[in-house]
């Protein structure tokens, strides 16, 4: 039977302690000690009390691996670094894109609106039939031209013309024409009358439409007109059929114009047109407009 070895023990006590410690196992082995303890001294230096005087050699744990956990940890903190700056990076590209994104208010222009007043809407009666709106005049005009001239009539003039330009486009002045005091170089407008007159009756006369208004056929002329032979139906009297007693009832015109209109009437064959009636003497503008509507040729 071998003999008990005090050191087996020892090592036998050092192995478990550091092996319900989580240590790993001493690298040295019994063999080991074995010729080291042959090689040393008999005495030791220790007793049984002390234990053994020499401490086993160990290594500690990781120790192999120190330098590769190191450099491994100076990845890891690399890594991090580097992810953080390209979260950054990432945030502050996505912050740029929704601020650019962001829709933008942009301002109407106010336009002022001018609403019209009703005094401008609906202009009273007496200034719309006085004189036609600068702004409404119109490119052509329109004017009556009649009494001595050549071809009386509606001519059809520019705007901005003259008295003597509608003489003109109804074809002149007659030879039995005599204008009186009219001014030539008037403006007309359109709607006028431009009546011319004779050597008999010298005058010219510029009337501007809506002037005067024909008066209305007297109630007792009317029904007298409309008895007569030369009376056509609601009183009109054909002035080359009418009798002087028939032209006596018209508006205007008693048994001295009346025979005048007759002795007109013979002496020139007959009435081609009612404006002839100005050409009879005693029949002026006025009686003229008030029974030029109760006539015909």
């Amino acid at each position: 039977m071998k003999n008990h070895d005090p050191h087996l023990d020892e090592y036998a006590r050092a192995r478990l302690a550091y092996v319900t410690a989580g240590r790993p196992p001493l690298v040295l082995g019994p063999r080991h000690l074995a010729d080291q303890r042959d090689a040393e001294p008999t005495d030791l230096g220790f007793d049984d009390d002390a234990g053994w005087s020499q401490e086993p050699q160990v290594h500690e744990p990781g120790a192999a691996h120190g330098p590769v956990l190191r450099r491994a940890g100076e990845l890891a903190r690399g890594h991090v670094k580097a992810i953080a700056a390209v979260l950054l990076a990432a945030l502050v590209l996505t912050a740029l894109v929704v601020q650019r994104s962001r829709p933008t208010t942009v301002p109407l222009e106010e336009v002022p609106v001018t609403l019209p007043t009703h005094a401008a809407a609906a202009p009273s009666v007496g200034a719309s039939l006085a004189t036609p709106s600068a702004a409404a005049t119109p490119d052509h005009l329109k004017v009556h031209v009649l009494g001595a001239v050549v071809t009386p009539g509606v001519v059809r003039l520019r705007s901005g013309a003259r008295v003597q330009d509608a003489v003109t486009a109804a074809g002149g002045l007659a030879g039995s024409a005599a204008i009186g005091e009219l001014n030539l170089a008037a403006p007309v407008m359109d709607g006028d009358q431009v009546l011319i007159g004779t050597r008999r009756r010298p005058r010219g006369v510029v009337r501007h439409a809506g002037e005067t208004a024909p008066a209305p056929l007297p109630s007792a002329a009317a029904g007298s007109a409309g008895a007569s032979g030369g009376a056509v139906g609601g009183g009109v009297l054909d002035l080359n059929n009418a009798t002087a007693e028939q032209l006596d009832t018209l508006p205007g015109v008693g048994p001295v114009t009346a025979q005048r209109i007759l002795e007109w009437r013979t002496s020139h064959g007959r009435f081609s047109r009612v404006e002839e009636l100005q050409e009879v003497d005693g029949i002026g503008p006025k009686t003229y407009a008030n029974l030029s509507s109760h006539v015909r040729v």
